[in-house]
């Protein structure tokens, strides 16, 4: 696994990861989560929410061995075929490709997440009011 960029965005650390390798099996499973509300005067309501893995295990160009898991992603791959995976902060991974069959796949969910305004203004907050906090403290 190779560091391929690093730095910092908005006072959080990053780091892009690569991994190349030779599948030397893959599992997949599936957790489905169950919610559910129930009111007198509307009824009720319930929902789920099912969660995908698959774990990829990797043997690289140097030996080591590498058991990566997709969250929400599934890469078509089997025994023996040239994969490559890029993720953040070993373990966000959030595209594929295999070398083999040409294909690509990304995780448009997982990148939206990491990068999402929501997330600036939620650190940019923290951010605030842990600077607010101090200069009261450091005033009185």
């Amino acid at each position: 696994m190779k560091t391929i960029a690093s730095g910092k965005t908005i006072f959080l650390p990053y780091r892009v990861t690569e991994l190349t390798g030779e599948v030397v099996s893959e599992t997949n499973r599936s957790e489905t989560s169950v919610h559910g509300h129930i009111n007198r005067k509307s009824g009720g309501t319930i929902s789920s929410t099912t969660t995908d893995y698959q774990t990829i295990y990797i043997k690289d160009d140097e030996g080591n061995e590498h058991a990566p898991t997709l969250v929400d992603m599934t890469l078509p791959c089997r025994e023996g075929q040239r994969v490559t995976l890029w993720g953040i902060n070993n373990g966000w991974w959030f595209e594929a490709y295999n070398h083999n069959t040409k294909d690509g796949y990304w995780n448009k969910a997982r990148i939206k997440k990491f990068t999402s305004p929501t997330t600036f203004m939620k650190v940019s907050m923290a951010l605030f009011a842990l600077t607010l906090s101090i200069i009261l403290l450091n005033s009185g």
